[in-house]
Formats: structure tokens, sequence, C-alpha cells
């Protein structure tokens, strides 16, 4: 799902779009790919505060594994970082705007998961959803985190009505990132999913 390749390349086009980003009132932003830097994932991903806290958390994942690693991304990384505290205010926007865009994307998921209208590996994909949800909440204010956690903690409840124990969905390689106590909704399967 998830390569230290591609997460660099997400991050390195972010750092020439930022002010633009930050400053409009649009959630999703184009990104533009250079050639030696290209995005190899399929779909094109767009910048969104959620989609660049995912790849912030698994580069300081995988720049923490590998000397090598670190040696490419550790600039890049260490710039898009900087570049979050250059005009915060705007940022915690982007983040506030985005938390409710992407609870109502896991409501509709936890409505299929309910109704078993979801297949296994669409539920395993799907699950990016929830981890967003997670790197967003992190990254806003306490009053932010406060007025959205009753909202998750019941589609939290209602997943795990629907779900049972289950080996960590993704990459092995990832695994070590994600304690199973914080992120146990990456270690459960659903219930229609045999």
């Amino acid at each position: 799902m998830w390569n230290w390749r591609n997460e660099w390349a997400i991050i390195r086009s972010s750092i020439p779009e930022w002010e633009a980003f930050v400053f409009s009132t649009e959630l999703f932003w184009p990104l533009n790919f250079d050639r030696d830097h290209e995005y190899s994932g399929g779909m094109k991903p767009r910048l969104s505060a959620g989609r660049l806290l995912i790849a912030l958390f698994s580069l300081d994942f995988y720049l923490k594994q590998s000397s090598e690693i670190r040696g490419f991304v550790e600039i890049d990384f260490n710039e898009i970082q900087k570049l979050k505290t250059v005009w915060k205010s705007n940022w915690q926007k982007k983040v506030s705007a985005e938390i409710p865009f992407r609870i109502h994307q896991w409501e509709e998921i936890i409505g299929k998961v309910r109704k078993s209208t979801i297949s296994k590996a669409e539920f395993n994909s799907q699950l990016q959803i929830r981890f967003m949800i997670d790197c967003l909440i992190m990254d806003s204010t306490k009053q932010i985190q406060q007025q959205f956690e009753p909202q998750i903690n019941n589609l939290d409840h209602l997943l795990r009505l629907n779900t049972n124990n289950e080996e960590f969905v993704w990459e092995a390689e990832i695994k070590p990132a994600f304690d199973p106590n914080k992120y146990w909704y990456l270690f459960c399967k659903i219930n229609s999913a045999g």
C-alpha cells in the first residue's frame, strides 16, 4: 500500500505548492510529480492535510529504519515539517476543515460494514481513512480534538461491534510503525469477511 519512495514523492511535490495550498480554501490540491520522483502507486494523490500527514508518518518510520533512506528524504522531510509551522494558523484551518470530511467518509464505510456490503479487501484499503482521521486529530488543537471525539468514539464502537481481532491488515513491513493498542482498527477483520 505504501512505499517510502511514493511518500517522499508526495512530500517533495508538496513543497513548491505549499503557500498556494495553505492560503486556498480547497481541501485538495493538485500535485505535479517530477520525473525523478514520480508517484508509482496507481492513481496520483492530491495534496490534503490528511494525506500529507500520512506521508510524514510513514516517512518518519522509514527514515528511522534505514540510514540510506534517511540520506535521501531527510532534507525534504524537515522542510515540510518547517513549512507546517510557517503559516501555522492556515495549516490548522486545513486540518480542521478536513476532519469532518474524513469522518463523513468513515461513516459511509461503517454503514457498509454494518450492512455487510463491503469486501474484506475494500475494508482493508479504506482503513486508510480511519488512520487519516487519527493523523488529523493528533495534529489539531485540543479544542478540535474534543469537538470530534464523541463522533469518532461512536463510530469506533460500531466498528468494534462488527469486527473481530485479526493479524495486521497492511504489509508486514510497516507493522512495527503501528501500536496495536492505539491503532487497534488495523488489527481487525469485518465479521462478514469470512
